[in-house]
């Protein structure tokens, strides 16, 4: 019972940043940075002002975030508008056609430059001008909302205004695969590394066996803990920072590792549990991502599959060592061998949960069945190898114990 508790818990924890968001206006998940961004703090319950005093245009510009602006410029509200411009005549102009934008990275090659909130133009006013308007929201993790520059172009019938700011929220929210970033930073190291444990896992689990405990072991805590700290605790660290962190996890494993394989039944509970986390991951790409399930049913299946595989592991122990050696030994092989082709490696199960929740649907790429053929075939060989020795263990103690009985004759 303490067990299922701890992932239970385990599972709140991840949950906690999900649940905090509430209006779907105010966030949005980039795919391509892996990176979740949240605005919703920056709604003004009065509109932000800014004029500028020193234009012969005297022009007044009052914007909000997420939802409409109070001033509606006499027109229906139904949609409402993100921003309205008013002259010093007292003409007022809306500036977007509703106040949802969309989020685009400053930097793509940097998610803590900062996001440019894009909002859709409304019809051309009656002198035939069309609005643009943007905000470029920086990122400053310790600064609240702050305008540093608010630029308004006039180009023929066209006037673009965009409003500089930095501010927190222009930080990302959460990292979905920072570590996965990092992975592909040294794809080599982890290519051979990876491909190296997860066939020894796959084919040699059961023959060395004690070794076994302790590779998995390590491989499983490193990873727990290497996700935690580049989710939650390395936001926006530089590479040697993220760098002090493998080895601090490293090093936890090692330790981890070495301590279970004094016992014997708690790590094989903990390979239980790692082979329901596995076969979630596959049961959710295969089958659930089609039907737009995000991110909280991704932890809820981990959770339950994780909590079966632990529980059988208390009853089917020797069973389950040879399954989930060769189920997640295959996992883990195929997915460090897929590395060596960065843009058709193995989809980042996170990644796909996150768009799916954030933005309401996602592409799973065709070459994840490819894999998951690799995987299953992979894991069958090695499952059956193991089976194999160990009917040829039992044949040789049984041979040893006739030979014994003979003996005594």
């Amino acid at each position: 019972m303490f067990y299922l508790s701890f992932i239970a818990l385990s599972s709140l924890l991840l949950l906690s940043p999900v649940a905090g968001l509430s209006d779907s206006n105010c966030y949005q998940y980039i795919h391509s940075a892996g990176a979740l961004y949240d605005i919703e703090s920056l709604f003004y319950q009065l509109d932000y002002i800014y004029s500028n005093s020193t234009s012969p245009l005297k022009q007044t510009l009052k914007y909000n975030f997420c939802k409409p602006t109070h001033t509606s410029c006499g027109e229906s509200t139904d949609n409402g508008t993100a921003a309205v411009l008013i002259g010093k005549d007292g003409n007022c102009q809306k500036l977007t056609s509703n106040p949802i934008p969309s989020f685009n990275l400053i930097n793509e090659h940097d998610s803590y430059a900062g996001i440019t909130l894009n909002y859709s133009s409304p019809p051309p006013s009656a002198l035939n001008t069309t609005y643009k308007y943007s905000v470029v929201l920086k990122c400053n993790q310790s600064q609240r909302f702050k305008v540093e520059d608010v630029l308004i172009n006039h180009n023929l019938n066209e006037i673009e205004i965009t409003v500089i700011a930095a501010a927190k929220e222009g930080c990302p929210y959460l990292m979905s695969h920072q570590f996965y970033e990092f992975v592909y930073s040294f794809r080599l190291v982890f290519v051979f590394f990876g491909g190296i444990l997860g066939l020894f896992e796959c084919f040699l689990g059961l023959k060395l066996f004690r070794l076994t405990l302790l590779v998995s072991g390590f491989l499983i805590i490193f990873h727990v803990v290497s996700f935690f700290l580049f989710t939650y605790a390395l936001a926006g660290a530089g590479m040697g920072v993220q760098l002090a962190s493998v080895f601090v996890a490293m090093f936890t494993a090692a330790l981890g590792g070495f301590l279970l394989v004094k016992h014997d039944r708690l790590s094989i509970f903990l390979m239980g549990i790692w082979l329901g986390e596995v076969c979630a991951f596959l049961i959710y790409c295969s089958i659930f991502v089609h039907f737009g399930f995000g991110v909280t049913f991704l932890y809820v299946l981990l959770t339950l599959l994780g909590a079966a595989g632990g529980v059988l592991a208390g009853s089917l122990w020797g069973h389950l060592f040879i399954i989930s050696t060769g189920v997640s030994g295959a996992y883990l092989a195929v997915r460090s061998l897929s590395l060596m082709i960065p843009h058709a490696s193995f989809p980042n199960e996170f990644d796909l949960a996150m768009e799916n929740t954030y933005n309401g649907h996602t592409k799973l790429p065709g070459i994840f069945y490819l894999y998951l053929v690799f995987i299953i075939g992979l894991a069958a060989a090695g499952i059956h190898y193991q089976y194999k020795h160990k009917q040829r263990l039992v044949a040789a103690k049984d041979e040893e114990t006739q030979s014994s009985a003979y003996a005594t004759i």
